[in-house]
């Protein structure tokens, strides 16, 4: 041939010669070049299949991991379309409102997280733990917010049309009313007593502004916190267990003193 096309092929080959030395190269992962042992270019081909797949394999993980990151940093909230008409729920979810706070203490207030409660692991198995803080409050009314669990979801709250805790036949749901009365079923435990069942050393009358209020579940009691202060605890075995193994939901009334309910972000105190 002649000589022009001599010297272009001449410079395919370099140039192919290039890119196999490239592709043949140290491959990095995650930014980290593999020791000279494990380049391509010495594996046998079992050896570069195995490697292949532990590649993929780390992807994966690495892809669930970042899932994970992104399923805890979504915030919980009330849920807007099951809760009850008497609220007023803030663009974010964030914040129930009672409408008309200063003239009506209650009426279909009655609220729902869109997610579940935190899930963890104490000494007696699964745990749950939400905590809600008073915005706004009124002295004007002589009782306070009830605030309970529920393993109904929010969807089934919502076609409960719940006009209080304190009376709803609710089932699966745990409700410790403004004096600390343990309610289940819309009724006191044990059933047709007064007080009934109670948990001590608890008033929601006695939460001013800005005090934080959690309620943490296990398969066998429910205890309250004031300010990351674990307060009391009720007994709930003997009349049936709560099913910690299953999604739990925070479920409130939004009566009475408290006019205002912020969700806070889902975190065990410290003296869990």
């Amino acid at each position: 041939p002649p000589p022009k096309m001599q010297a272009q092929a001449l410079t395919w080959q370099a140039s192919a010669l290039r890119s196999r030395q490239v592709w043949s190269g140290p491959i990095a992962l995650f930014g980290a070049p593999l020791p000279p042992q494990a380049q391509r270019r010495h594996l046998p081909r079992d050896s570069t299949h195995a490697f292949q797949h532990l590649l993929l394999v780390a992807a994966a993980l690495a892809g669930q991991r970042w899932r994970r990151r992104q399923l805890r940093g979504a915030r919980a909230g009330w849920h807007e379309y099951h809760s009850g008409v008497g609220v007023q729920i803030s663009a974010d979810g964030a914040c129930a409102k009672r409408i008309d706070y200063n003239t009506t203490p209650e009426g279909r207030c009655a609220v729902v997280s869109d997610v579940p409660m935190a899930r963890g692991v104490g000494a007696d198995g699964d745990m749950h733990y939400a905590e809600v803080q008073i915005e706004t409050d009124n002295e004007d009314w002589n009782y306070s917010l009830d605030i309970g669990i529920t393993a109904l979801t929010p969807q089934e709250f919502g076609r409960a049309n719940v006009e209080s805790l304190s009376w709803a036949e609710l089932e699966q749901t745990w409700v410790i009313n403004s004096c600390g009365q343990l309610r289940i079923g819309g009724r006191g435990v044990p059933r047709g007593a007064i007080p009934g069942r109670m948990l001590d050393g608890y008033n929601a009358m006695r939460l001013e502004w800005r005090d934080r209020l959690g309620i943490l579940a296990e398969r066998e009691s429910i205890a309250i916190f004031i300010n990351g202060e674990r307060v009391g605890s009720v007994k709930v075995s003997d009349l049936g267990e709560i099913p910690v193994d299953r999604d739990l939901y925070l479920v409130a009334d939004v009566i009475g003193r408290t006019c205002e309910l912020l969700m806070l972000e889902e975190t065990f105190p410290e003296s869990v």
